[in-house]
């Protein structure tokens, strides 16, 4: 049986209010020791592939492009296969998902940078700008990755 709407939600424990369990940045996922995720993360060591009994899982990325509606896609998609078992932790995957995402902006970061006043521009700081918010199962192994995009951070002056 298929269960579409399963949801793998990634969240700081530690912290202020404002960020506590509203996702993690992947240069946190990319750079951050496991141990410290663990420290920092809420149920870090929950699980999350123990209720999917999945032995390979596609982490698919969803890009938005700002092209006029109709005029061809309006988002980029990338997919990659990523070997998971029943003992994967929340940490392991997060770590796994900003893996993915460093290889999806290796292959796009030329192509989706030359939208300059694009909200969703693949800048440089891209790691710092994105943040995981958790991941959704749309089909029997492909997982969603929810994507947060922060242009400007508060107080931020305008690049």
């Amino acid at each position: 049986m298929i269960i579409a709407g399963q949801r793998i939600d990634f969240g700081f424990c530690t912290g202020s209010k404002a960020l506590k369990h509203r996702g993690l940045p992947m240069y946190a996922l990319m750079n951050a020791s496991e141990e410290e995720l663990y420290v920092n993360m809420s149920a870090a060591g929950s699980r999350v592939m123990a209720p999917f009994s999945l032995r390979q899982i596609r982490i698919r990325i969803l890009w938005p492009l700002p092209l006029p509606k109709g005029s061809g896609p309006s988002q980029v998609v990338y997919e990659e296969w990523l070997r998971v078992d029943a003992a994967y932790t929340r940490v392991q995957m997060g770590m796994a998902v900003a893996r993915v995402f460093y290889n999806f902006v290796e292959k796009h970061r030329t192509s989706l940078a030359t939208y300059r006043d694009y909200p969703w521009s693949l800048r440089l700081d891209a790691f710092y700008r994105v943040w995981l918010l958790g991941l959704e199962r749309v089909e029997n192994n492909v997982f969603v990755a929810d994507l947060k995009y922060v242009k400007y951070y508060p107080n931020e002056q305008e690049l």
